[in-house]
Parts: C-alpha cells; sequence; structure tokens
C-alpha cells in the first residue's frame, strides 16, 4: 500500500465525489474494509510518507496486521515518482527471507 489512507482522512470532508466520502473517517466503506483480515498468504506492507498532509491523521496509514515502512521527506504527491520508493517496493519483492521464515504460512 503508498500512502494509503486506511481509517480514512479528515480532508475527505473537504473532497468531492463518491472516492471522497469513503475516504471520510468511520465511513462504511472503510468499517467494512477493516472488518476483512489480512491474508496470511499474502505479504502485505504499508509505504508511508512521514510528512503527508493529505492523510489526517497520520496514524490513519497505519494497519495492525501489516509490515510499516516509512520513506523519509516524501510528501503524498511525490511517492508514487521516488526512485527511493520504487527501490524499497523492490527490495520487498525479491526479499526471500519473507517466504523462507514461514511467515507465508502463517
Amino acid at each position: 500500500f503508498l500512502a494509503t489512507p486506511h481509517r480514512g482522512t479528515w480532508l475527505a470532508w473537504l473532497a468531492r465525489g463518491p472516492g471522497a466520502s469513503e475516504m471520510r473517517p468511520s465511513s462504511q466503506f472503510l468499517r467494512e474494509l477493516g472488518e476483512r483480515e489480512a491474508s496470511s498468504h499474502v505479504r502485505c506492507i504499508i509505504f508511508r510518507a512521514p510528512y503527508d498532509t493529505r492523510l489526517l491523521p497520520p496514524a490513519s496509514a497505519w494497519h495492525a496486521q501489516m509490515e510499516q515502512r516509512s520513506l523519509p521527506a516524501i510528501g503524498h504527491k511525490r511517492i508514487l515518482r521516488q526512485p527511493s520508493v520504487f527501490n524499497a517496493i523492490l527490495e520487498a519483492i525479491e526479499d526471500p527471507s519473507w517466504m523462507q521464515s514461514g511467515k507465508a504460512n502463517r
């Protein structure tokens, strides 16, 4: 996940359109997603920018069942265009220790 507001963002109250209402904290859409458990067969990693001014509160980007990675000095809009983000994702994909550690079989 890249800069994903798992528990919504306060800024969604200022936005328009159907996606905006879904990204509001405590929306039905986010509540239903939050009720689902992450699969133990899929490696889920959250990549988050610590200075993301679009995810308010910042803790809404975290999810307790997933790995968390903070990418320094990158804002919300730039997270998709940063070579450091691409490299971090590639490193996670290529990391064989996850499969070998048994985490994939939890």
